[in-house]
C-alpha cells in the first residue's frame, strides 16, 4: 500500500514538473536539407514556417520536370496560424538551383529606413546562404517557383507579397 501512495506521489510530481517546461528557444538558426527536394534556413523562433515551405515544395513538386533555375525571389509572408496576430511577419527567399529549392526564413528586422530594408535584410542572408550555390546563366523556372508559392498559400490561408526592388 505505502509503494503505492510513493509511486503515485511520484508520477503526479514528473508529470507536473514536465507541464511546465517550456520548449527551448533556437539560438541558432535551423537547417533542413531534403536530399534532392529542398533545403530550408530558418531563423531562430521560426521553426513553425517549415509547414509552408513543404507545402511550396509539394507543389513544386506537381510541376516537375521543371527545367532551368531562377533568380531569388524575396517574399514578406504573414502566416496567422504561426503568429496569430496581423502584423506580424516573416521575410521570405526562394531559389532553384540545380533543381533543388532554396529557402530563407528571417524575421524582419527593425525599419531602418522604410520597407526597402526588408528587402535588403533578406536580400543579404539569402546571398550568404547561396554563396556556394551559384546560378547558371538561364532563368527559366521564376514562373513555376511563384506558381507553386501562390498555390501552397492559398491552400493554408497565408498572405504572401512579394518584395521587389
Amino acid at each position: 500500500m505505502i509503494e503505492l501512495t510513493v509511486l503515485t506521489i511520484l508520477t503526479i510530481l514528473v508529470v507536473l514538473t514536465l507541464r511546465h517546461v517550456k520548449p527551448p528557444v533556437l539560438e541558432h538558426p535551423l537547417v533542413i536539407q531534403r536530399v534532392g527536394q529542398y533545403h530550408i534556413t530558418l531563423a531562430p523562433q521560426l521553426n513553425g514556417a517549415q509547414t509552408f515551405m513543404e507545402h511550396i515544395a509539394k507543389q513544386f513538386a506537381t510541376y516537375q520536370p521543371v527545367s532551368g533555375e531562377c533568380d531569388t525571389q524575396f517574399f514578406s509572408v504573414k502566416d496567422f496560424q504561426l503568429f496569430g496576430d496581423k502584423d506580424k511577419f516573416y521575410l521570405l527567399a526562394v531559389s532553384l538551383r540545380n533543381g533543388l529549392l532554396y529557402f530563407q526564413v528571417i524575421a524582419p528586422p527593425p525599419l531602418l529606413r522604410d520597407e526597402d530594408s526588408h528587402l535588403a535584410a533578406i536580400r543579404t542572408f539569402a546571398a550568404a546562404v547561396l554563396a556556394e550555390q551559384p546560378m547558371n546563366a538561364n532563368n527559366d523556372a521564376a514562373a513555376v517557383v511563384t506558381q507553386a508559392i501562390d498555390a501552397a498559400a492559398q491552400n493554408l490561408n497565408i498572405t504572401v507579397q512579394s518584395l521587389t526592388v
